[in-house]
């Protein structure tokens, strides 16, 4: 499976300028959680 693939493609997408708050509702729908999003986040700034 390409979770990992699509988790990072979201991640990208998420740290773009603007896109984030255009795009929450399907990143909530790919993590099911905010917290889920903003760990992930994380997770790919360290």
């Amino acid at each position: 499976m390409n979770h990992e693939k699509n988790q990072a493609a979201w991640i990208a997408l998420w740290r773009v300028s603007g896109v984030g708050c255009v795009h929450y509702k399907t990143l909530l729908d790919a993590f099911q959680t905010p917290e889920n999003v903003f760990n992930a986040n994380a997770e790919q700034l360290k």
